[in-house]
């Protein structure tokens, strides 16, 4: 189950401003809670939008037109 906040956001302690992560892959540090696992889920969660990577667009470039630049310009 999936919980999200009123701005549609998943609550994961791997998006909040009060965790870190550790070393240990899927284990974070946090401020309130102490360690943790990146799905953990508390009520004193803060989201930090930096810790969330982007969505990557896959964009059709094929029907485009590049100018070419030749050595021989004129100047």
């Amino acid at each position: 189950m999936k919980i999200r906040n009123k701005d549609n956001i998943e609550v994961f302690c791997k998006y909040c401003e009060r965790a870190t992560p550790l070393v240990t892959e899927g284990k974070l540090v946090c401020s309130k809670m102490g360690v943790v696992s990146e799905d953990y889920k508390c009520r004193k969660f803060i989201y930090d939008p930096l810790k969330r990577a982007p969505k990557i667009l896959n964009i059709d470039t094929s029907g485009l037109e590049f100018p070419s630049f030749d050595d021989n310009r004129e100047e």
